[in-house]
């Protein structure tokens, strides 16, 4: 899966990811972070995981939504709660078409610049530098020889906002019982992490199962095709309830 980013680090903007697997998963956890490296393939000029602590925060994010894509597909769907009458429903969307639509309203500032004064954009790195602390942040960014006033810095934060974006944002559909308007804010790396807790949750389920039934290492597992521990598994449950339905 190749793909591009919008400023990238130096020259390099093309990548290459391969989709996760669930041997990455058991080996490094659902962490999007630890795993995004793991995923990168290598090519020539091609953007490589030491690059991506110095990516600025949307190309990082588009990367991600590039592997939750290849991962899990494009489809989107979240659940929301009516705020009027409680209903439950649950609203689908095109994650492809979201990110499309995101990257068609960016425009790129490769000048940077705020009161005629340099900026830097946001990384992983510098967020970690400044452990995330928001007012901190604008003055990391801020390349001035002279402070940023305090009067200016909710102006440069939604100039930096603009110029780089996250990937979020908010949900609104109506109620289908009651028609009200109902939102939910959705955030990509969030929505990303949620999916893969639930995918370790369940493979860690079927290993745990297949370990006390065979005494089979984690290793042989996992190098088991899913459709074959899969079936194991069905055909240990439907000897377990026939067992207890014997008793």
């Amino acid at each position: 899966m190749a793909g591009q980013v919008i400023y990238g680090v130096g020259k390099r903007r093309n990548y290459a990811c391969r989709p996760l697997d669930e041997q990455a998963l058991f080996r490094l956890g659902a962490n999007p972070d630890r795993l995004m490296p793991l995923a990168l393939m290598q090519g020539e000029n091609n953007l490589s995981p030491d690059d991506l602590p110095e990516l600025p925060l949307i190309d990082y994010e588009l990367m991600l939504a590039h592997l939750y894509a290849g991962t899990f597909g494009s489809a989107i769907d979240q659940n929301i709660d009516c705020p009027d009458c409680g209903k439950k429903f649950s609203v689908a969307f095109s994650l492809n078409d979201w990110v499309r639509e995101v990257r068609r309203g960016l425009a790129p500032r490769r000048d940077r610049i705020f009161d005629n004064v340099p900026y830097a954009l946001p990384t992983r790195a510098i967020l970690a530098s400044v452990k995330r602390d928001r007012k901190a942040l604008a003055h990391r960014l801020w390349q001035g020889e002279t402070a940023l006033r305090a009067d200016r810095i909710a102006a440069f934060e939604a100039e930096v906002a603009k110029a780089c974006p996250l990937l979020t944002d908010e949900i609104e559909a109506p109620c289908p019982r009651c028609g009200e308007t109902a939102r939910k804010r959705f955030t990509l790396r969030g929505h990303l992490a949620t999916r893969l807790h639930t995918w370790l949750r369940t493979l860690l389920s079927d290993i745990h199962v297949l370990a006390s039934c065979y005494h089979w290492s984690a290793a042989d597992i996992l190098d088991l095709p899913r459709q074959t521990r899969v079936a194991l598994i069905d055909t240990i449950q439907l000897q377990r309830r026939r067992a207890r339905g014997s008793h």
